[in-house]
């Protein structure tokens, strides 16, 4: 065991201190114990604030807007922001950061704000249910100088705690409900983009020019059309409909892309053509 100068107690714990707290408890005990100076060492107030902050129901509830700035303050370093119970380099954060937040009226420029159009979604849609009050959807780009927290790993939200005080209304969009079916789509499609890229079901292409000529005419053919997006037969009957037909050699493969696309989710669901596209474009750069 550590020891300490004669008198002098080890400084205080996070967990010692929210060891028996209700998770909705824990932002008072850990704002009052920073306060109080009963919490001193940087790093067990970093861990406190990730815990208080992600446990509990309605954090920006549980204090005042300055309150938490300050505890955040506290918890970081000029030039840095809490990752987690982290601190990282401004550096690394985008310059500029399109959020979305749900809130009511009065609370449009409140702390907590996400990257993913469907959790913002989801708090406008089931807690303006169960509230009674009705949400509206808010977009941002907020400069990375406002980042004071990033958190996903407890409730996988991609949060960014952003401080919003020298913010106006007039800094933020409302977000239409008449947008709301195509941003979800838009995002579940990047994503089901994303895990086909990272399984590496990339089919494997002659690097011949014909290929590479005939992949980009098939990616300029789905650029050309009008239609949003696709089912999986649609998606097939596109392809096979490209005005200058592909070689067999590159139609079967072309085809295998746009099959895996759909295995990643419900084969009835619709897929954008920019995702198409982009599985394509993905199949023809490794070609080159």
């Amino acid at each position: 065991m550590r020891e300490h100068p004669r008198g002098e107690a080890p400084p205080m714990r996070w967990e010692d201190l929210s060891a028996r707290a209700g998770r909705n408890d824990k932002p008072a005990i850990l704002l009052t114990a920073i306060a109080m100076d009963v919490l001193t060492d940087p790093q067990q107030i970093r861990i406190g604030l990730e815990d208080a902050w992600t446990t509990c129901e309605w954090p920006g509830r549980a204090a005042d807007y300055d309150v938490w700035r300050y505890a955040f303050d506290v918890a970081g370093a000029d030039g840095k922001y809490l990752h987690e119970h982290e601190l990282r380099d401004l550096s690394s954060v985008p310059e500029t950061l399109p959020l979305y937040r749900a809130a009511t009226e009065g609370h449009e420029l409140g702390l907590s704000w996400t990257t993913s159009f469907e959790r913002a979604h989801w708090f406008a849609t089931r807690i303006g249910a169960v509230s009674g009050h009705a949400h509206q959807i808010f977009e941002i780009d907020a400069p990375r100088e406002l980042v004071m927290a990033y958190f996903h790993e407890t409730r996988g939200e991609s949060e960014y705690v952003i401080d919003t005080s020298g913010l106006l209304d007039d800094d933020l969009r409302v977000v239409e409900p008449a947008e709301w079916e195509y941003l979800l789509e838009r995002e579940r499609d990047a994503a089901a983009l994303a895990s086909f890229e990272a399984d590496g079901d990339v089919v494997e292409l002659s690097i011949e020019e014909s290929v590479r000529e005939q992949l980009g005419l098939m990616i300029d053919h789905l650029a050309s059309t009008q239609t949003g997006s696709y089912t999986l037969d649609e998606a097939t009957e596109l392809v096979l409909s490209v005005p200058h037909k592909l070689t067999a050699d590159v139609l079967g493969p072309v085809l295998e892309v746009v099959e895996d696309l759909y295995a990643h989710g419900d084969p009835s669901r619709r897929v954008s053509r920019y995702t198409i596209a982009q599985a394509v474009r993905h199949t023809l750069d490794e070609t080159e």
